[in-house]
């Protein structure tokens, strides 16, 4: 015999628990100090059409491969098969 448990779900249709969390981090970065300050940045920045865009993929990337320290020769001894040479 199989049961399965159901549970009810109180959330209006369309909305997960995630979408909540990221709703709730969202509003609480853009009351804090930190949110005020970058919103302040960007406000500050808007004039030179400079943008950085940095995506962050899951699987095999650190911080070592995103930005290559080229001139350090301890990268190269610790990374010998997946150090990134210079072009």
């Amino acid at each position: 015999m199989t049961h399965t448990i159901r549970t009810p779900s109180c959330l209006p249709a369309g909305l997960s628990r995630r979408d909540i969390l990221r709703a709730m981090g969202a509003g609480a970065l853009a009351l804090s100090p930190f949110g005020q300050a970058a919103q302040a940045l960007a406000a500050e920045s808007a004039d030179n059409n400079r943008i950085l865009v940095i995506l962050e993929l899951s699987g095999g990337n650190d911080g070592l491969n995103t930005l290559v320290p080229y001139g350090d020769d301890a990268y190269y001894r610790h990374r010998p098969k997946i150090g990134i040479k210079p072009e």
